[in-house]
């Protein structure tokens, strides 16, 4: 299987220094003979060694955050995942003192993305993660997902905003080169946890271009103004065609 945390993790690299893999490799490796062969190798999705972990996380701090995160496991409906393993990981988004600051605290993990810095009260509040605006609150819906039963009250708004919240990955320049094989995972997870594929269907082509545009995707009411006449907040239509039977979701 393709470790796509492997591809992600040097997209960032190459991003962020602005340099070709041949620069970035000699900077990261300069001792060795061709060390442009381990970024080639990474970039197809091979395994990334411990010992060239530290190495990265010496050039790269931030990159803890993606050898940590579980959104590559827990998107993958081909991962099986236990209900007690997801409910742990869930664990170190969850805010561990005072409950009334918020079920989840999200800032302290992910610094990618546009925040909307408001507590999240709820813990199946999924509306409000995927207006957070950062990467971890789709990673969160992703493990609410993975850790409820299929028939779940909750299950279908938790489909939708993660369809809501997936750009939010997708445009990052660490996802966006392979946010297809992304987007694919996550239909095919929709379709492995409602077994009935026609319950809520994607748009693909709203989602290609929340992915594609050049705006910022703000999904928090009030983010993209008011209607002028009827002073409602403009609000961004979730990338979904049809939701069936569906009462718990909100735009």
């Amino acid at each position: 299987m393709k470790n796509l945390r492997s591809v992600a993790i040097v997209n960032y690299m190459l991003d962020k220094a602005s340099l070709g893999q041949e620069r970035l490799a000699n900077e990261l490796f300069p001792d060795q003979s061709n060390p442009r062969k381990k970024i080639m190798r990474w970039l197809k999705g091979h395994d990334i060694a411990d010992n060239n972990r530290s190495v990265l996380l010496d050039r790269f701090p931030e990159l803890e955050w993606f050898f940590d995160t579980p959104v590559f496991e827990w998107i993958n409906p081909e991962i099986t995942l236990s209900h007690d393993e997801v409910l742990e990981k869930l664990k170190a988004f969850q805010n561990q003192n005072d409950k009334a600051l918020g079920y989840w605290n999200l800032s302290k993990y992910d610094d990618f993305g546009q925040h909307f810095k408001t507590p999240i009260i709820c813990r199946e509040n999924t509306p409000a993660l995927a207006e957070y605006g950062g990467i971890d609150g789709f990673v969160v819906i992703l493990g609410l997902l993975r850790s409820q039963k299929w028939n779940h009250i909750f299950l279908k708004q938790h489909i939708v905003q993660a369809l809501r919240a997936f750009p939010h990955l997708a445009r990052h320049p660490a996802f966006k080169p392979n946010w297809l094989s992304y987007y694919a995972m996550l239909k095919r997870l929709r379709y492995k946890l409602l077994r009935v594929i026609d319950d809520v269907i994607p748009d693909d082509y709203m989602m290609k271009s929340y992915v594609e545009m050049d705006e910022p995707y703000k999904l928090w009411r009030g983010a993209n103004g008011r209607v002028s006449k009827s002073g409602k907040f403009v609000t961004t239509p979730a990338p979904v065609l049809m939701i069936k039977e569906f009462e718990h979701w909100r735009p």
